[in-house]
């Protein structure tokens, strides 16, 4: 294993083997699909050329604020994109062959890093761990692969928010292999765990996530109708100090982002000044066909008025304490179809967003944009 993820996966089956029998806490932070796309070359052979789709939607969503723009600096600091000369800003693209090239490299790092999570639950089912041994699989935020003519992450749009989260609790059986539709956060993990290892009681009170144990269970019980998100913009004096800052909201069927200034001296966001709104429509939307949707910012769509009025306040209030809820009102009669969608599973915590929530499923037959992987062990 010369690959460090490869020399990780190995230690982490060396730490299984001399704490089988004790209790213990093991993460487990595997590097790709991460920047640079490197990996054994017979994973790039899993995806040939011609097999490799480019992006349905290539284009800037419509209406929307140029400061929401990404111009994904790290991806352009290596030598072959630095070379291509892209223009930054939106409407500059990725050129066709090279869009293929990069968005084969990364589904290839991620079946790399698929294999080496694969060999530390084998590992698990080897020393008799897999019974009593909770796990958790995440990543801490999604990454764009050319929609919105955009790459990586760094964006509030749903692509850059959306990430993978699957839990393995042998301790609720009937949790085994069920998808739950319901909103979380990557801040509900902790609590979760001592929940899951410990109990309710153990969970401390004060912290803005919550225990997803309810929701194994299939309890939704007052579960909350949120998540929040959001992503700084650079001043162009300093690239280091952010002078912007978006703030986003997800609920079942929209996503509404705030563009404002932020004070770094005070650690605060300066509300007075709107620099950009955006508010995208996501009924309908599975989770299974993103290209599909933020496509067209209606956050000025006067149909959308009392929409965009009620997310506002729900943003801003970002109280993960009283799980809040809000009366979405209907659109105008006149805007698009008003059938609810089914609720998507969503999460956040700094830049991270909405995540897919499986139960003891490493396979699925559409993977998600991710950045890397984290596998947590509790037994």
């Amino acid at each position: 294993a010369t690959f460090p993820d490869g020399q990780l996966a190995t230690k982490a089956i060396e730490h299984l083997r001399q704490l089988s029998g004790d209790r213990f806490f093991l993460a487990v932070g595997f590097q790709k699909p991460h920047l640079p796309f490197v990996f054994p070359r017979g994973y790039l052979d899993l995806y040939p050329k011609a097999a490799v789709p480019l992006a349905l939607n290539p284009d800037p969503p419509a209406h929307f604020p140029n400061v929401a723009w990404n111009n994904y600096n790290e991806l352009r600091s290596y030598s072959d994109i630095k070379n291509l000369s892209i223009m930054r800003g939106p409407g500059n693209f990725m050129p066709a062959y090279k869009a293929a090239e990069l968005k084969r490299a990364y589904w290839a790092a991620t079946s790399y890093v698929d294999a080496q999570v694969g060999k530390v639950m084998t590992a698990l089912k080897q020393f008799n761990l897999e019974s009593n041994t909770t796990v958790v699989l995440l990543s801490d935020h999604g990454w764009h692969l050319g929609e919105h003519g955009e790459w990586a992450k760094t964006t509030n749009f749903e692509l850059s928010n959306r990430a993978v989260l699957i839990i393995k609790a042998p301790s609720i059986p009937s949790s085994s292999g069920k998808v739950v539709d319901d909103i979380v956060e990557l801040v509900d993990i902790y609590p979760t765990l001592v929940d899951l290892v410990e109990d309710a009681q153990s969970v401390p009170s004060d912290l803005q996530g919550r225990s997803l144990v309810s929701l194994l269970k299939d309890d939704q019980t007052g579960w909350r109708n949120a998540a929040y998100s959001q992503y700084t913009r650079n001043s162009t004096s300093n690239n280091f100090v952010p002078n912007v800052m978006g703030f986003s909201v997800r609920t079942t069927n929209y996503r509404y982002t705030e563009w404002v200034r932020w004070n770094e001296t005070a650690n605060k966001a300066d509300w007075s000044e709107l620099l950009g709104v955006e508010l995208y429509d996501h009924r309908g939307d599975t989770g299974m066909n993103m290209s599909a949707y933020e496509n067209e910012n209606i956050a000025h769509d006067s149909n959308f008025a009392s929409i965009r009025h009620a997310l506002r306040i729900l943003l801003r209030a970002q109280n993960y304490t009283a799980a809040p809820f809000v009366d979405m009102p209907s659109p105008s009669s006149s805007s698009s179809d008003n059938t609810p969608s089914p609720t998507l599973i969503t999460a956040t915590s700094g830049n991270s967003g909405s995540i897919s929530l499986l139960f003891n499923m490493l396979s699925v037959s559409e993977f998600l944009a991710i950045s890397f992987f984290s596998l947590l062990l509790c037994h």
